[in-house]
């Protein structure tokens, strides 16, 4: 049992979400792409530079762990979103335009999860040890990648929290049933805005 539930909790909270949200990123958006790809020549720099290894290997840890709770995060109000859509199907919702990305994204409040200030005291503690021009050119290289997989990384986790809504509330809440008005509004947004 206890193997099932690491698998579960490293396929919501670790590396295979990321994985899976950096692979949908990479074929929506050629630009994500150019970023990952500078990421993980940075990253293979930072392991490979003489000095603390094991801190550089620190720092690329957090990095994930900050990005998989705040991708988690995205796709939990994701399907929380769908849950209070068939609650009440006239409060507002993330297709509504008077809905900030910010709201319904909770970007406001991701960045007070106990897992992503312990990663950002990390992150931070490893950039204060910077002070070769190459690590700060490796350093920015990584926090673009994080940036841009935080930012737009949080929509596609967030839509695809909504979509997964449409079947794992189907399989647990008693008379639930998906909006196929909803879902279809909410897919041309994603596609429009932010498949790029």
């Amino acid at each position: 049992m206890m193997d099932h539930e690491e698998k579960l909790l490293s396929l919501l909270l670790g590396q295979d979400l990321v994985a899976a949200v950096e692979a949908e990123l990479c074929q929506i958006s050629p630009d994500f792409r150019e970023l990952r790809d500078r990421y993980s020549a940075a990253a293979e720099g930072l392991r490979h530079e003489p000095g603390d290894r094991e801190a550089a290997e620190r720092y690329l840890s957090a990095v994930y762990r900050r990005s998989a709770a705040c991708l988690c995060f995205a796709g939990a109000l994701g399907l929380r979103m769908n849950y209070e859509h068939f609650q009440n199907p006239l409060a507002p919702n993330c297709t509504w335009e008077q809905v900030e990305s910010e709201d319904f994204l909770g970007t406001r409040q991701v960045y007070d999860l106990p897992a992503c200030r312990a990663a950002r005291a990390e992150m931070d503690a490893y950039q204060e040890k910077l002070s070769l021009v190459d690590d700060q050119k490796r350093f920015d290289a990584v926090t673009e990648y994080w940036t841009a997989l935080e930012v737009y990384g949080m929509k596609v986790a967030h839509y695809r929290g909504y979509l997964l809504g449409n079947q794992l509330l189907y399989a647990c809440v008693p008379g639930y049933c998906p909006d196929p008005v909803l879902t279809m509004r909410y897919t041309r947004m994603f596609e429009k805005n932010w498949a790029r």
